[in-house]
């Protein structure tokens, strides 16, 4: 009670305030005497104005700025001071009601919600008043008075009143239209249209484009942007640049209305087939036939027969009330077209500003979005007007220059950026869902309308043109953040908070981007994309090298104690603690007494223990109290060794993670398979979003139902997965549709759905149990058990499990022949060869076998054994020949080295160098000679890992072809889980290492000699030098020959006429790699 008589003393107050503004007489505004102090008084009400906006409402149930603002700019405008002060309050009254109440919408409180609707009414009677020529007339008059004035020379007021000038046109523009008010239809002019039209005859919009186009107007660039945003936000770009003069668009009128009598005519002639053959006005009851009602009688039906057959019996059932949170998002923004003269203004400013202004204004304001020089979400303005101005130029003439500012790859790079943005903001702020939705589908449709100008660009026969589309679209294609946009959201849309317009705009680019990939593919067989790296979880070693440190503890522990108890305060200097700072001190002297600690030197220690505590007795206690007997000393040493370690590692684990970090997004590049690409959009998730599009397939515009049933047909044909598309709510659209009169527009519709129902049907005679399947959504499994029978999936899994099951007979006839060709070079060569029933083994398998079973202990054993051939190593003899009879000599003296079959090496090597690259063979040289280095001064006899070699490209070792190369040299693997590890094993001896080396050099020089004459010899730089050197400057012009070369024998591999023989070789080696990676 006495907050409604605090309310009603305010707007007595209020009312009391008003009065002093002044009054009308006749057609004149009178001004009262203290109207100036008034209209302060108002300003500074509406400054401190509570929560429930009491004084704005109630200046708006006044109706101020009609019945005296107004009137006071129409005939005071000579008047300066007035008139800003005028125009400020304006400014004040008209700002959107969104600002008034924080940024957010007050949905669930009921009266701020109410006065939330009683302030956008205010807001649209205001926009109601602003339709008055003589007032926008003044407008423009003051806005080029601003204007005409030098940059140099305007002053402080000069440029308030022009911000006010253009805030207050903000203002107007952006009150949203209210359609329960208007009652217009999509052709005649709505209080919009007028205002438009208003600014049109005025001449703000030269003013508009002459402040966006001038280079000393730059700072007013936001302000132009987001006002001619909202002069377009209901407008379509590919409409206004159709539009014609009133010859033309009688024409298209007279088509359209052509089009609509013939589908009045179709749909006339299709319900003359509907009518009964009885009387209309026939009544009576009829039997159902084969409908059992209640009882066991037959249904009766009460109605006439011409509705029979849409007989249902939810007529008369009650809707289930749809929860608040679950009902479909409202479309914010919907499109109109215009009276013809609003139309022409439209496209004539649109022209315009093309022209003049477009690339210089969305230069500005993109490095104003860059720097954090604009306001929260300008973003959104920034890519509608992109969208807008784009498509207009795409369907008028299509000049690039006009829009060459915003077609470019960092502009690609920053659409995608807020993508990604305002997605995690959508993820994130659920309760605030819709203006990020707003945000992403502004975005979405300006990356799409990029892409459309690419693949326009492409279409145009010109070369420059069409070289900078390949490049942009490579670059597109080539990024795994462009890829991954379509897939994620299409699975994460959400219809409660994104509307259909959104979805309708995301098919469309999916379809488009598809589309190129299609293209380029085709074109382009070997397509590298960029692939992010799976991060590797590294096993923490923190732990363990703390329990490391404790266990040197307990060994130094006892000598310490020793020490302590004979220790004598001896004079030991410390000239490096002496020099430093106090707080520099207490970090190096656990650092020194730590290094003390290891090095065994205790009493210096003991004695650095003691100087630190005399010093820093008031800073620390790290180096124990004043009097400190031994045991507390002893633990304060102990204190300082483990913790001193504990903050290394943590250190070094810090920056391994960075490390990781980094790898992680630098990325791979793989080949790309526009296949797997593909199925990924294949779940039942995406399914039921195109679904949920074809079910208002008649509201839909054409080119959205053809996406549709390309992708449908994709799914049914392309990936042979007709039962994903077996759901009754996609049957039920199908009837609808076939129930339409024949029109062309459903032509491919109809195909398509003819197409899926004759499949499902033949799916029916084999599987009846597919008619209970319709009601369920399905996975690619289900799919394939639905056509290829129940339980066909979990069967072929089993049977590649008991592939490698055992028998009893088979185990004893295996033992039988591994001891009868025990001395042979193959051995399970000769043991497949001998025994057909162990031709489904696998070579692995046959290995596993024997050696889990105990008949072998030595893998190696099992190993094929070759022999050299004589031409080669004749060749061989000929290029080392000294140094081949030595390391000969002291390898016949090692057991179990095997000879290298150079023939094959040369083999493996060429396809290494064909389809990877030399920087396997340089990888694997420099991991020889560092392990022939280790080895030979005696410093690690253990196993080396081939990646802790070489860390600056360690997916080199992860190709099948590397892979293949790795096992025929005999080195060894294991699997950690994803991932596997190559190391060359403790076994190999100096000798063999050498060896290797030496081979692998050999062969190299050969293959780059006979691909380039003008190279003498091939000598790694990740190796240590030889005795036989080359100048710095040969070998660095000669290595860039060579990558010439091997490059172009990369890029030609594809087109060789060997190339299948080069597969068949690499699917075999792949094979045995595979085999041996089941063995470890």
């Amino acid at each position: 009670m006495d907050v409604a008589l605090a309310n009603d003393d305010i707007n007595n107050e209020l009312v009391a305030t008003i009065s002093y503004i002044g009054y009308r007489e006749d057609d004149q505004y009178i001004l009262d005497k203290d109207c100036m102090f008034t209209m302060k008084d108002l300003i500074r009400f509406l400054r401190r104005d509570d929560d429930n906006q009491l004084v704005r409402r109630q200046l708006g149930k006044s109706m101020i700025l009609k019945n005296d603002l107004i009137p006071i700019i129409k005939g005071h405008w000579k008047d300066t001071e007035l008139l800003s002060l005028t125009i400020r309050l304006m400014v004040n009254l008209t700002q959107p009601a969104i600002v008034c109440f924080n940024g957010k919408i007050p949905n669930k409180d009921q009266s701020q919600s109410r006065y939330w609707l009683e302030i956008e009414r205010y807001l649209h009677a205001y926009k109601q008043a602003f339709n008055d020529t003589e007032l926008w007339t003044i407008l423009a008059q003051q806005l080029g008075n601003a204007l005409q004035i030098p940059v140099d020379d305007r002053d402080d007021d000069d440029l308030l009143l022009m911000e006010r000038l253009l805030l207050l046109l903000r203002n107007v523009l952006h009150v949203p239209q209210d359609d329960n008010q208007e009652n217009v239809s999509n052709s005649d002019a709505s209080l919009h249209d007028q205002l438009l039209w208003q600014m049109h005859s005025s001449g703000i919009n030269d003013f508009l484009i002459y402040v966006a186009s001038s280079p000393d107007e730059t700072m007013w660039t936001l302000h132009i942007m987001e006002m001619v945003s909202l002069m377009l936000r209901d407008k379509s770009g590919a409409l206004l640049a159709r539009t014609e003069e009133a010859s033309t668009e009688k024409e298209l009128e007279s088509r359209r209305l052509k089009a609509a009598r013939e589908m009045a005519e179709a749909t006339r002639r299709k319900n003359e087939y509907n009518l009964s053959g009885r009387h209309s006005r026939f009544g009576g009851s009829f039997w159902v036939k084969d409908m059992k009602g209640i009882s066991e009688n037959n249904l009766v039906y009460h109605r006439q027969l011409s509705g029979a057959k849409q007989m249902s019996f939810d007529c008369n059932k009650n809707t289930p009330r749809v929860p608040k949170r679950r009902l479909p998002a409202v479309e914010h923004v919907k499109l109109r077209e215009s009276p013809l003269s609003i139309r022409l203004s439209l496209k004539g400013f649109c022209d315009q500003f093309l022209n003049f202004c477009y690339n210089s204004l969305m230069n500005n304001v993109r490095d104003k979005l860059m720097h954090n020089k604009s306001q929260q979400n300008d973003e959104t303005y920034y890519f509608k007007i992109l969208k807008f101005f784009m498509e207009f130029n795409r369907h008028k003439t299509f000049q690039i220059a006009l829009i060459s500012e915003t077609l470019s790859m960092p502009i690609f790079h920053f659409a995608c950026q807020n993508i990604y943005n305002f997605y995690d903001g959508l993820i994130c702020n659920k309760e605030e869902g819709i203006p990020w939705s707003r945000r992403l589908h502004y975005t979405v449709c300006a990356y799409k309308e990029l892409l459309l100008n690419v693949a326009t660009m492409e279409q145009v026969e010109d070369h420059c043109l069409n070289e900078n589309a390949k490049i942009i679209k490579s670059n597109i294609l080539y990024m795994p953040e462009f890829r991954e946009i379509p897939i994620m959201l299409l699975t994460k849309y959400d219809p409660t908070k994104q509307t259909k317009s959104y979805l309708k705009d995301l098919v469309a680019l999916t379809h488009i981007y598809i589309k190129m990939m299609e293209k380029e593919c085709s074109k382009n067989g070997n397509l590298l994309v960029k692939e992010k790296k799976k991060m590797r979880k590294k096993k923490s070693k923190r732990h363990s090298a703390i329990k490391q440190s404790i266990n040197d503890w307990e060994d130094l522990s006892k000598s310490i104690s020793h020490t302590l108890s004979n220790f004598q305060d001896l004079e030991i200097s410390t000239p490096m603690l002496d020099s430093l700072p106090i707080s520099e001190l207490p970090k190096t002297a656990k650092e020194e007494i730590r290094n003390c600690l290891l090095e065994s030197r205790y009493s210096e220690a003991i004695a650095t223990l003691r100087i630190c505590r005399n010093k820093l007795s008031q800073e620390t206690d790290d180096f124990g109290k004043t009097n400190a007997n031994l045991e507390e000393e002893l633990l304060c040493l102990k204190n300082i060794f483990i913790q001193n370690d504990i903050v290394e590692n943590k250190a070094h684990s810090d920056s391994s993670s960075e490390e990781e970090n980094f790898a992680l997004q630098a990325g791979v590049e793989k080949k790309f398979d526009i296949t797997n690409y593909l199925k990924k959009f294949t779940n039942a998730k995406i399914l039921r979003h195109y679904v949920d599009l074809l079910a208002t397939y008649d509201e839909n515009d054409d080119s959205v139902n053809h996406y549709i049933v390309k992708w449908f047909y994709r799914v049914a044909h392309d990936f042979r997965m007709h039962a994903m598309l077996y759901q009754l709510r996609l049957f039920l659209i199908f009837n609808k549709i076939l129930s339409e009169p024949p029109v062309d527009r459903y032509k491919e519709l109809v195909t398509f759905i003819n197409y899926l129902l004759s499949r499902f049907f033949e799916t029916a005679k084999s599987n009846p149990v597919v008619y209970i399947e319709i009601l369920f959504w399905k996975s690619p499994g289900s799919c394939y058990e639905i056509t290829e029978g129940y339980g066909s999936l979990s069967k072929e899994k089993e049977e590649r499990k008991t592939k490698g099951l055992w028998s009893e007979d088979e185990e004893s006839k295996l033992i039988e022949l591994y001891q009868k060709h025990e001395n042979s070079d193959d051995i399970v060569g000769d043991i497949l060869k001998d025994f057909i029933e162990f031709s489904e083994k696998t070579r692995a398998q046959i290995r596993r076998k024997l050696i889990t079973s105990g008949t072998v202990t030595d893998r190696e054993r099992l190993r094929k054994r070759k022999r050299s051939e004589p031409q080669h190593q004749r060749e061989f003899d000929e290029v080392y020949p000294e140094k081949f009879e030595a390391e000969e000599n002291q390898t016949d003296k090692e057991d179990g080295e095997e000879e290298i079959d150079i023939g094959e090496l040369r083999s493996i090597m060429n396809d290494v160098i064909s389809t990877v690259n030399k920087e396997v063979i340089d990888a694997v040289i420099q991991c020889l000679q560092l392990a022939i280095t280790t080895r030979s001064q005696g410093e690690n006899d253990d196993e080396i890992n081939l990646e802790t070699i070489i860390t600056t490209n360690e997916d080199i070792f992860k190709s099948a072809v590397t892979q293949e190369f790795l096992y025929f040299l005999g080195f060894s693997n294991r699997f950690d889980e994803d991932d596997i590890t190559w190391y060359i094993s403790s076994s190999y001896s100096t000798s063999k290492l050498k060896s290797l080396k030496s081979i692998i050099t050999q062969e190299l020089n050969e293959f780059l000699m006979g691909h380039n004459p003008a190279f003498t010899e091939y000598e790694s730089n990740t190796t240590l030098r030889d005795s036989k050197t080359v100048t710095m400057n040969d070998y660095s012009s000669s290595n860039e020959e060579i990558e010439v070369n091997v490059n172009g024998r990369k890029r030609d591999a594809s087109n060789d006429s060997d190339n299948e023989e080069i597969t068949r070789k690499r699917k075999k080696r792949s094979k045995q790699i595979l085999d041996s990676d089941d063995d470890d």
